[in-house]
Protein backbone atom coordinates (compact mmCIF):
# COMPACT_ATOMS: atom_id res chain seq x y z
CA UNK A 1 0.00 0.00 0.00
CA UNK A 2 2.83 2.42 0.86
CA UNK A 3 4.38 1.82 -2.56
CA UNK A 4 1.08 2.74 -4.21
CA UNK A 5 0.96 5.97 -2.19
CA UNK A 6 4.46 6.80 -3.38
CA UNK A 7 3.41 6.22 -6.99
CA UNK A 8 0.30 8.37 -6.55
CA UNK A 9 2.25 11.17 -4.87
CA UNK A 10 4.85 11.17 -7.64
CA UNK A 11 2.15 11.28 -10.29
CA UNK A 12 0.47 14.25 -8.58
CA UNK A 13 3.78 16.08 -8.29
CA UNK A 14 4.65 15.28 -11.91
CA UNK A 15 1.28 16.70 -12.88
CA UNK A 16 1.09 19.84 -10.75
CA UNK A 17 4.48 21.02 -9.54
CA UNK A 18 5.51 22.65 -12.83
CA UNK A 19 2.46 24.93 -12.68
CA UNK A 20 3.22 25.96 -9.10
CA UNK A 21 6.80 26.78 -10.07
CA UNK A 22 5.88 28.63 -13.28
CA UNK A 23 2.40 29.97 -13.95
CA UNK A 24 3.37 30.53 -17.59
CA UNK A 25 3.25 26.76 -18.14
CA UNK A 26 -0.52 26.81 -17.62
CA UNK A 27 -2.64 26.29 -20.73
CA UNK A 28 -5.04 29.20 -20.97
CA UNK A 29 -6.53 31.07 -23.86
CA UNK A 30 -8.04 34.54 -23.83
CA UNK A 31 -11.68 34.47 -24.82
CA UNK A 32 -12.32 38.15 -24.16
CA UNK A 33 -13.82 38.52 -27.63
CA UNK A 34 -16.41 35.89 -26.69
CA UNK A 35 -17.46 37.77 -23.58
CA UNK A 36 -15.48 35.87 -20.99
CA UNK A 37 -11.87 36.13 -19.92
CA UNK A 38 -9.19 33.51 -19.81
CA UNK A 39 -10.23 29.87 -19.88
CA UNK A 40 -8.32 26.70 -19.33
CA UNK A 41 -7.83 24.47 -22.33
CA UNK A 42 -6.64 20.89 -22.32
CA UNK A 43 -4.30 21.73 -25.19
CA UNK A 44 -3.36 25.19 -26.43
CA UNK A 45 -2.78 24.42 -30.11
CA UNK A 46 -0.86 27.66 -30.58
CA UNK A 47 1.75 27.10 -27.85
CA UNK A 48 1.49 23.35 -27.28
CA UNK A 49 0.91 23.95 -23.56
CA UNK A 50 -1.38 21.55 -21.73
CA UNK A 51 -3.33 21.80 -18.53
CA UNK A 52 -3.11 19.32 -15.66
CA UNK A 53 -5.43 16.78 -17.26
CA UNK A 54 -4.52 17.69 -20.82
CA UNK A 55 -0.95 16.53 -20.29
CA UNK A 56 -2.31 13.00 -19.72
CA UNK A 57 -4.62 13.02 -22.76
CA UNK A 58 -3.91 11.14 -25.93
CA UNK A 59 -4.36 13.16 -29.12
CA UNK A 60 -8.02 13.47 -30.05
CA UNK A 61 -11.06 15.73 -30.24
CA UNK A 62 -11.36 15.81 -26.41
CA UNK A 63 -8.29 18.06 -26.28
CA UNK A 64 -10.27 20.86 -27.96
CA UNK A 65 -13.29 20.83 -25.65
CA UNK A 66 -13.72 23.72 -23.22
CA UNK A 67 -15.59 21.87 -20.49
CA UNK A 68 -15.03 20.40 -17.07
CA UNK A 69 -13.25 17.08 -16.69
CA UNK A 70 -16.46 15.23 -15.83
CA UNK A 71 -18.27 16.76 -18.83
CA UNK A 72 -15.49 15.71 -21.21
CA UNK A 73 -15.47 12.17 -19.79
CA UNK A 74 -19.26 12.00 -20.09
CA UNK A 75 -19.23 13.37 -23.63
CA UNK A 76 -16.63 10.97 -25.03
CA UNK A 77 -17.24 8.07 -22.63
CA UNK A 78 -14.00 6.27 -23.53
CA UNK A 79 -11.31 6.93 -20.95
CA UNK A 80 -9.05 4.23 -22.38
CA UNK A 81 -8.91 6.09 -25.67
CA UNK A 82 -8.74 9.54 -24.08
CA UNK A 83 -6.04 9.07 -21.46
CA UNK A 84 -2.46 7.86 -21.39
CA UNK A 85 -1.68 4.57 -19.70
CA UNK A 86 0.12 6.15 -16.73
CA UNK A 87 -3.07 7.94 -15.70
CA UNK A 88 -5.33 4.97 -16.45
CA UNK A 89 -3.17 2.65 -14.35
CA UNK A 90 -3.90 4.76 -11.28
CA UNK A 91 -7.65 4.38 -11.71
CA UNK A 92 -8.29 7.90 -10.41
CA UNK A 93 -11.87 8.92 -9.76
CA UNK A 94 -13.43 11.84 -11.61
CA UNK A 95 -13.24 13.73 -8.29
CA UNK A 96 -9.46 13.22 -8.15
CA UNK A 97 -9.06 14.35 -11.76
CA UNK A 98 -11.20 17.39 -11.03
CA UNK A 99 -9.01 18.33 -8.06
CA UNK A 100 -5.87 18.11 -10.21
CA UNK A 101 -7.52 20.35 -12.77
CA UNK A 102 -8.69 22.83 -10.12
CA UNK A 103 -5.12 23.24 -8.89
CA UNK A 104 -4.01 24.19 -12.41
CA UNK A 105 -6.97 26.50 -13.01
CA UNK A 106 -6.52 28.30 -9.69
CA UNK A 107 -2.92 29.11 -10.60
CA UNK A 108 -3.81 30.23 -14.10
CA UNK A 109 -6.62 32.46 -12.82
CA UNK A 110 -4.52 33.94 -9.97
CA UNK A 111 -6.64 32.27 -7.30
CA UNK A 112 -3.74 30.37 -5.71
CA UNK A 113 -5.16 30.84 -2.21
CA UNK A 114 -7.89 28.34 -3.13
CA UNK A 115 -5.27 25.65 -3.70
CA UNK A 116 -4.76 25.02 0.02
CA UNK A 117 -8.21 23.39 -0.01
CA UNK A 118 -7.42 21.40 -3.17
CA UNK A 119 -4.16 20.16 -1.67
CA UNK A 120 -5.87 19.21 1.59
CA UNK A 121 -8.55 17.29 -0.32
CA UNK A 122 -5.91 15.40 -2.34
CA UNK A 123 -3.94 14.63 0.83
CA UNK A 124 -7.07 13.31 2.55
CA UNK A 125 -8.23 11.35 -0.48
CA UNK A 126 -4.93 9.52 -0.95
CA UNK A 127 -3.56 9.70 2.61
CA UNK A 128 -0.35 11.35 1.45
CA UNK A 129 1.58 14.52 2.20
CA UNK A 130 1.93 17.11 -0.55
CA UNK A 131 4.11 19.74 1.12
CA UNK A 132 5.91 20.30 -2.18
CA UNK A 133 2.75 21.94 -3.54
CA UNK A 134 2.13 24.14 -0.50
CA UNK A 135 3.24 27.68 0.10
CA UNK A 136 5.76 27.97 2.92
CA UNK A 137 3.14 29.47 5.23
CA UNK A 138 0.86 26.44 4.76
CA UNK A 139 3.39 23.73 5.67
Amino acid sequence: MENNKTIIKQFILDTLLEYKLDKNKCAFIDNESLGYGERCVYLDKTTGKTCAIGKWMNPGPWQSIEASVDDVIDQFNDQEQMFKKRLLDLNFSVKALTLLQQFHDNIGLDMVNKNRHVIRDLEDMFEINLDELKDESDK
